[in-house]
């Protein structure tokens, strides 16, 4: 029943805004069951369910150099 809670919380944005990572699952949890929960436990937890931290990757400072299209 936990994990399902979870997972629909997950579908949403955390309370302290951002993207969900450890801490925040951690947090989380702590308050649906009344103790600590470490934020590795958050971590294993989001992992478990799919979910990777993931951010864009910046774009290259090479696109505007003709150099760069010879390359490929």
């Amino acid at each position: 029943m936990q994990q399902t809670l979870l997972w629909q919380a997950l579908q949403g944005l955390p309370t302290q805004g951002g993207q969900w990572n450890g801490r925040q699952v951690a947090d989380w949890m702590a308050q649906l069951i009344g103790r600590p929960v470490s934020r590795q436990r958050g971590w294993e937890y989001l992992k478990q369910m799919g979910f990777r931290f993931r951010v864009p990757r910046p774009p290259s400072k090479n696109l505007d150099n003709p150099r760069h299209l010879l390359l490929r």
